[in-house]
């Protein structure tokens, strides 16, 4: 029970910490930079450096979602070890959901408990960036660990491009380099790729596979059922999902109502579903009259829809090597394909490349998705080339993996 005088502290201190967020918003907002790191930055060095080590801090896509490489992680250490696991978020939807499901979780809209929790931690495990938890002059004996988010089709911005980011992302951008002590990659091109990105020393990097594909591997018919119930689709649907990477640029999408139509009448034919996820900064797209065509949100757990799904519709998205952990068909409808590359640009020759086939128009789609069978035999092959190139571990053994590097204690 708290003292009058206690209680009157922690009230002033709720005041404290709802002006303080309303203040920084507001500025942030009026200059177009997010000060909250700035703020947390400066706080934390206020704080003791003492480190807990059963501690771990989990954050992902810029604290909006629980998901990617964090969340598996999280999860697994969660039912398999005795550490202490927090997840961070500044999404109110994930905070409540994880603390009704008993996780240890916090928002990072409160700034004194999560600077001291991450002042704290041990290991610090991120997918994004600084984003999923909050920018802090980390404990000297914290290890960051850069979880990432997948292997990249589309060229990443280099180190030295920096100068072209305004002065203070410069610095974040920095301090997120200099903070790291290990990155996970899923091969040794993938390990080339992300230190052209993200210049640390090769050992730092390790080749572990990602721990968001594991599920890919190890599934149970029990966790495919629940799924597509959670979904509503019948077992015996069999399942295609549309998923497109984002684009910098304006476009003016080339799926009308004319070709969803023709698309719902082909799915109800051949007792098929499709489901369209766009990217979470994507523009949706009302499908709400169409029988057999379902819109997911664009914040949901992407690798639930990979474990269901019999064929992926993709463009130029990392998502492709996720899901070639299944070997099931894709196909990679390109249909802005000259403009992507001059915008934006790829690592890979992609008409040679790619494990399926281009299309890019709708009618062309269409056809394809009406032979299946047909041209999925013709890239069984160019799958798992394409799988072990980029995957060399496909074993549904990479947490494990990453847990003996990291030396941490679980079953």
């Amino acid at each position: 029970m708290l003292t009058k005088k206690e209680f009157k502290l922690f009230k002033l201190r709720i005041k404290i910490n709802k002006f303080s967020n309303y203040l920084l918003d507001f500025v942030s907002k009026k200059i177009g930079l997010n000060l909250r790191h700035i703020f947390s930055y400066v706080l934390s060095k206020l704080y003791s450096t003492k480190v807990n080590e059963k501690l771990l801090v989990f954050g992902s896509t810029n604290g909006q979602a629980f998901s990617g490489n964090s969340k598996y992680l999280f999860l697994y250490l969660n039912q398999n070890s005795n550490y202490q696991c927090v997840w961070i978020t500044s999404s109110r939807k994930v905070f409540e959901n994880l603390r009704n499901k008993n996780y240890n979780v916090a928002s990072n809209r409160n700034l004194f408990k999560t600077i001291k929790i991450l002042k704290a931690a041990n290991y610090i495990f991120i997918t994004h960036g600084f984003g999923d938890i909050l920018m802090i002059d980390f404990s000297p004996k914290t290890q960051l660990i850069r979880l990432e988010h997948g292997i990249v089709f589309k060229k990443l911005r280099s180190f030295s491009s920096d100068s072209n980011l305004i002065f203070f992302k410069k610095i974040m951008r920095k301090k997120l380099v200099q903070s790291t002590s290990y990155y996970v990659v899923a091969s040794e091109i993938d390990k080339k790729i992300k230190m052209s990105s993200f210049p640390l020393q090769p050992n730092q990097y390790i080749n572990a596979g990602y721990a968001r594909n594991d599920v890919l591997a190890n599934f149970s018919k029990e966790q495919y059922l629940d799924i597509k119930i959670s979904l509503n689709i019948k077992e015996g649907n069999e399942v295609l999902l549309y998923a497109p990477t984002f684009r910098l640029y304006t476009y003016k999408h080339p799926l009308n109502e004319e070709f969803f139509k023709k698309l719902d009448e082909l799915l109800i034919k051949e007792n098929k579903i499709l489901l369209y996820k766009p990217h979470p900064a994507e523009k949706r797209i009302d499908l709400n009259i169409y029988n057999n065509i379902k819109s997911i949100d664009p914040n949901v757990d992407i690798m639930d829809l990979l474990v269901i799904s019999d064929v992926l519709i993709t463009d130029y998205s990392g998502v492709t090597f996720d899901f070639l952990i299944t070997l099931r068909p894709v196909i990679f409808f390109a249909y802005d394909i000259e403009m992507y590359f001059e915008k934006r640009g790829v690592y890979f020759d992609y008409e040679t490349f790619v494990p399926g086939p281009i299309v890019k128009t709708g009618d062309e789609l269409l056809l394809k998705l009406k032979n299946i069978d047909q041209w999925s035999k013709e890239y069984e092959q160019k799958r798992k080339y394409i799988r072990q190139l980029l995957n060399e571990y496909s074993d549904g053994n990479s947490i494990k993996k990453l847990i003996e590097f990291l030396n941490l204690e679980a079953d």
